[in-house]
């Protein structure tokens, strides 16, 4: 979770003592390391850590998407939710920044939902 805390200090043009810092204050904290040995989905919060890596890229290459879904779909069905939250506002917002085509857009949509049922089939 770190690691991810760390990209997502980057992406956003954090210096690397602060990406580093930030990481470790968000995965030291009491309520996170108190909640863990109770909270077993409380592990699989790095799902939404991923889905807001991506967030932040301009242009995640295609599969990434679909990717995380599929995995998210995997770990818990309330992290899926948060996650094609996340995923659908991505998808609005790279389209509305003219960062994306229609064409692509559609392309990631196909593959997201595809790749997500495929799974929970």
């Amino acid at each position: 979770m770190a690691a991810l805390i760390c990209l997502i200090g980057r992406e956003l043009k954090l210096g690397r003592p602060v990406s580093v810092l930030l990481g470790a204050c968000l995965v030291l904290t009491p309520v996170f390391l108190w909640r863990m040995p109770i909270h077993m989905a409380l592990a699989g919060h790095w799902v939404l850590l991923w889905a807001l890596l991506l967030y932040v890229k301009d242009r995640p290459p295609l599969y990434a998407w679909p990717l995380m879904l599929a995995v998210g779909s995997a770990v818990h069905a309330y992290l899926l939710a948060m996650a094609l939250a996340i995923w659908a506002a991505s998808l609005l917002a790279r389209l509305w920044m003219r960062h994306i085509g229609w064409p692509r857009a559609g392309l990631e949509l196909l593959l997201g939902l595809a790749a997500t049922l495929a799974v929970l089939w």
